[in-house]
């Protein structure tokens, strides 16, 4: 009976320790940031505010651009976190920033990017930077990132336009038919009334 019992505690040990294989979801603190400031396609540094996004996937390959209506990822692609440059750190208008996110274990071995923007608000963005894809590793729970550490990162120029996504239109048409009926009908109106003023041109 005593040797049951040393057997169901040790069985019990070890399932609480984790056996080889077993799963087990904890928390990954990431740390990322720019230790040199990150400059803008004139290779000036980005002021203050320009938009920066924490994007995970699963894909090794380079990622899909940006919605051109919300500038969001695309391609399956998940937007993790938004900050912006000056975020966490005293200097202004250095280009840089620093930044946390939590994750589960469970992500780990898959990727995240940064991209950024060369303005603070969409109406103003022209370009946007991508840095390469880093690995989610865990090192005593802790994931640091040094987005500017390889020094590489390229700039595309994005043709953002303010468009209403598609669903949206739906919603715009029945203002947009009651707008064409009214333009049509005081154009009607104004066409009768120059033909009643003509100058006796009209022939009743």
């Amino acid at each position: 009976m005593k040797k049951t019992v040393l057997t169901i505690f040790a069985a019990a040990l070890l399932l609480a320790a984790g056996l080889p294989g077993t799963a087990r979801g904890y928390t990954v603190n990431l740390i990322y940031y720019a230790s040199t400031g990150l400059m803008d396609e004139n290779m000036a540094l980005l002021e203050d505010g320009a938009i920066i996004q924490l994007i995970f996937t699963t894909n090794p390959g380079w990622p899909s651009p940006p919605s051109v209506y919300n500038g969001r990822p695309t391609g399956g692609d998940v937007l993790w976190q938004t900050t912006s440059t000056g975020a966490g750190v005293f200097d202004p208008d250095t280009g840089r920033f620093s930044e946390q996110f939590q994750y589960d274990s469970s992500f780990l071995g898959d990727y995240v990017y940064v991209r950024f923007f060369n303005a603070p608000s969409w109406p103003d963005v022209t370009y946007y930077g991508q840095t390469p894809l880093h690995t989610l590793s865990d090192f005593f729970q802790l994931d640091i990132w040094d987005i500017t550490a390889g020094g590489l990162y390229l700039w595309t120029e994005y043709p953002f336009m303010i468009i209403p996504e598609p669903a949206t239109w739906l919603t715009l048409l029945p203002g947009l038919a009651l707008a064409a009926f009214i333009f049509r009908k005081k154009k009607k109106e104004g066409e009768e009334a120059t033909e009643t003023t003509g100058g006796g041109s009209k022939t009743v």
